[in-house]
């Protein structure tokens, strides 16, 4: 097609509605030269109106296009890293359980008075504290005595919540006491009312020795690792 064709079907095209983008694209020709063949043509008011909101749907789908890359992309390294951590962590020892555990008590457990307590709102946590106490401390199921602590607007499903941590921890209802409900009223609604299940505070009666125990390994480990050089 000679050159005067191209500039006829550009301007044409542009007299349609056409943006320059779209006429370099269908006549296969550089940007400038669709421009140029074209730019003494002035558009109409609805075809001005047309174009811009094509240019916001194309931007729109563009940084949708973005945004699920970079989440595919943040799939695939999640899932690279899980995948390592397996083959870097191998088969987990009674050492490996027993310093889990001291580091979940540093970070949430009582430190203060003679009973073991420890709280956490994520269900998952709450089993690992429960299986290291049963592994390194060699506390029996029995005495695992457990509080659920939600909020005042959660009063309703009282039941509910203290019968899913039941069936999350498999501990017996009887092991739960009294739940205490904290009475500052959420100005928020959250979408979450329905599944969210507060916090549980786990403690162990007549467990003085297990929190001096406790005390004192951490005393030692945090001496160990942390310790100044000399």
């Amino acid at each position: 097609m000679a050159k005067y064709e191209f500039r006829l079907k550009a301007r044409a095209l542009r007299r349609a509605g056409s943006s320059i983008k779209d006429i370099s694209r269908t006549l296969k020709v550089s940007k400038s030269s669709a421009s140029a063949w074209c730019n003494d043509i002035i558009l109409s008011k609805a075809q001005t109106e047309n174009l811009h909101r094509k240019m916001i749907v194309g931007g729109y789908s563009g940084r949708l296009k973005g945004s699920q890359a970079n989440k595919a992309r943040k799939i695939a390294r999640i899932k690279m890293y899980e995948e390592e951590g397996l083959k870097v962590l191998g088969e987990v020892s009674n050492r490996d359980i027993l310093l889990m555990g001291l580091g979940l008590y540093l970070g949430e457990g009582a430190k203060s008075g003679n009973r073991v307590r420890f709280s956490n709102s994520n269900p998952s946590i709450i089993r690992l504290f429960i299986t290291w106490m049963e592994k390194s401390l060699g506390v029996s199921r029995s005495s695992i005595f457990c509080r659920v602590m939600i909020n005042e607007i959660h009063r309703k499903r009282e039941k509910i919540v203290r019968e899913q941590w039941a069936r999350i921890l498999d501990l017996p209802l009887q092991q739960f006491q009294k739940t205490t409900f904290i009475k500052v009223r959420n100005k928020k609604i959250y979408e979450n009312y329905d599944t969210y299940l507060g916090t549980v505070s786990v403690s162990i009666l007549k467990s003085s020795n297990n929190q001096y125990r406790i005390l004192g390994l951490m005393k030692n480990l945090m001496y160990k690792v942390g310790k100044e050089p000399a």
